[in-house]
């Protein structure tokens, strides 16, 4: 079983590379991180704010954490004292010594809320179209009343366009496993209330800005298939 060990920052220097995102400060209560900023945008925009963090002086950040509330991900109105806090224990191991924090917002419509289907929930994060390909980030949190529960994905989850055409993935991944045939991945084990990243990308032929429904096929436990939809995606 994965152990979750206590984080330690012994530093934290904070930066905003959003021109929107002033005064940026910090504090650690016990194994959180606590970020305080002011979004400085239009008045009823809403706004995706998100945090990563670099561990090498900036010259590389983390993926967009997760395991974040407060001011963060999407619906921030512009306004003074936004607060984000971060779980730390719950998404990395440890991480001692100097970090920085970056903090960015940009004018996003919002995803859906996240579903949840027996115990296993699909949240959203980010759509973005490049060509004829469309890239999906998603991530899996398990809920039930195990520790730790073993998932599998499917390569034929699919994307329903607004013309009513359904389009298959051509590549599936769900934490450190890929395919792009139509088999299985490997087992990702995920531990309860601790979210696992995962990407879906298919190729379409049209140019909606909006996707009306995704499916995504897992299998858990005792191979029993698992079908999740989200609705009204909106894409970048």
């Amino acid at each position: 079983m994965k152990q979750i060990l206590p984080i330690i920052i012994f530093l934290i220097c904070l930066r905003s590379y959003s021109q929107s995102i002033t005064n940026v400060t910090s504090l650690q209560q016990g194994n959180n991180a606590i970020i305080s900023y002011d979004l400085n945008g239009i008045s009823g925009t809403s706004y995706y704010v998100k945090l990563s963090y670099s561990v090498d002086g900036g010259k590389s950040f983390s993926n967009e954490l997760v395991q974040v509330s407060g001011d963060v991900k999407s619906g921030v109105k512009s306004g003074i004292g936004k607060k984000i806090v971060w779980a730390a224990d719950k998404e990395i191991n440890s991480l001692d010594g100097s970090v920085i924090f970056k903090v960015e917002a940009e004018s996003r419509k919002p995803m859906p809320k996240p579903v949840t289907v027996a115990s296993s929930t699909i949240e959203v994060l980010k759509v973005k179209r490049t060509g004829d390909k469309i890239l999906i980030e998603f991530t899996l949190t398990q809920n039930s009343e195990k520790e730790i529960q073993g998932y599998r994905i499917r390569n034929t989850s699919q994307l329903t366009a607004i013309d009513g055409r359904q389009y298959l993935a051509t590549l599936s991944k769900l934490g450190p496993h890929s395919i792009t045939d139509k088999g299985t991945s490997g087992i990702v084990e995920c531990i309860r209330g601790i979210p696992v990243r995962g990407e879906l990308t298919f190729e379409v032929e049209n140019e909606d800005l909006v996707i009306p429904a995704i499916k995504i096929d897992l299998y858990y436990p005792g191979f029993n298939q698992l079908e999740i939809v989200v609705k009204n995606i909106p894409i970048e």
